[in-house]
């Protein structure tokens, strides 16, 4: 089978994300990406390594021609803002009845008459993104984990230490985002960040006062993601308040690694994070001190949530079930 996976740019976010695993996943497919925009990165170049993968650089006008050179099997539209309804124009009805749209974002998706269906990334993801999709059109398929993060083990040693991972954009952390730990009275605590935005690094370094834990904070892409999370016992995570995350790649990978999850009750964290079970889900800032203390001084309990968490993923978004789903979904 030949897919063609349409969007407008190529960089490391969750969507070209979920684009390279695809193309993991389906390994006996041929894979086109089409894509206005593009910064070289680690994901791009392993893309281009891929013997079943072909790259192409295209303004929007020219995709009709290049799917009739193509002649794809299936043509998968990754959405997100700005594509609109008139990305599709052009495609013949044939080509549309062979063309889904794959939401990775949380806001209304545009409805196109003729498409084969529409695929979201969670029950929330449906919900307010597909608010005018027929439920007979819709799809539900969780976003897939790497197999690598499930062979993650916790360094032997070190301090109790939190953390999380992230694109390097500021709606992806809550400005109280460093004072949530300064609160947590737990001694030699170690918060480690991977992908923090710079501006808000720069406004710690102005602070008139000082910290009572260890910050570990590290720009994006400074080392691989399974090796970050090595070094975590505890997972957290709080976003921006007018943020919300449909099926946040980043906390399956906390959990597929075995780590206990605290984060923020909203949007599609909630399809996740099984509260008391797989780690908690938290409405206001004392949540968060709550839950990191009660694991903290629960080693058993943590145990639990982390075991419980892989188990959950490997059952719900390993790549041998978004595999199962996709397959369901494209036939």
């Amino acid at each position: 089978m030949r897919l063609l996976h349409r969007f407008y740019d190529l960089h490391t976010g969750g969507g070209e994300v979920v684009v390279a695993t695809i193309v993991q996943a389906f390994p006996e497919h041929e894979h086109v990406l089409v894509f206005n925009r593009h910064q070289e990165s680690w994901l791009s170049a392993q893309l281009r390594a891929a013997p079943n993968v072909r790259l192409v650089k295209t303004g929007t006008k020219l995709i009709r021609k290049l799917v009739d050179q193509v002649k794809p099997d299936r043509l998968l539209y990754h959405y997100y803002p700005p594509m609109k309804a008139k990305d599709f124009e052009g495609l013949s009805e044939d080509q549309l009845s062979r063309t889904f749209l794959y939401s990775h974002w949380y806001r209304d998706v545009p409805v196109v008459p003729g498409l084969a269906g529409y695929i979201f990334t969670s029950p929330f993801g449906q919900s307010i993104a597909g608010t005018e999709v027929a439920a007979s059109q819709a799809s539900i398929v969780l976003n897939p984990v790497r197999e690598q993060f499930f062979d993650v083990s916790r360094c032997a040693g070190g301090p109790f230490t939190v953390g999380r991972h992230s694109r390097d954009s500021a709606i992806k952390f809550s400005p109280d985002f460093i004072m949530l730990f300064e609160q947590m009275e737990i001694p030699d605590l170690q918060v480690r960040v991977l992908g923090f935005h710079p501006a808000v690094e720069t406004a710690l370094a102005k602070r008139s006062f000082a910290f009572r834990h260890t910050y570990w904070i590290m720009p994006q892409n400074t080392i691989p993601v399974w090796r970050f999370l090595r070094f975590l016992d505890l997972y957290v995570y709080k976003t921006a308040d007018e943020f919300s995350e449909t099926c946040p790649l980043v906390i399956l990978e906390a959990m597929a690694a075995g780590i206990p999850v605290v984060a923020e009750r909203k949007g599609g964290i909630s399809d996740l994070v099984q509260h008391g079970k797989t780690g908690f889900l938290c409405n206001e800032s004392a949540d968060y001190k709550q839950a990191v203390e009660r694991l903290y001084h629960d080693a058993g309990l943590r145990h639990q949530c982390g075991a419980a968490s892989r188990e959950w993923v490997r059952e719900n978004a390993s790549l041998a079930a978004f595999r199962r789903g996709l397959e369901r979904v494209l036939g």
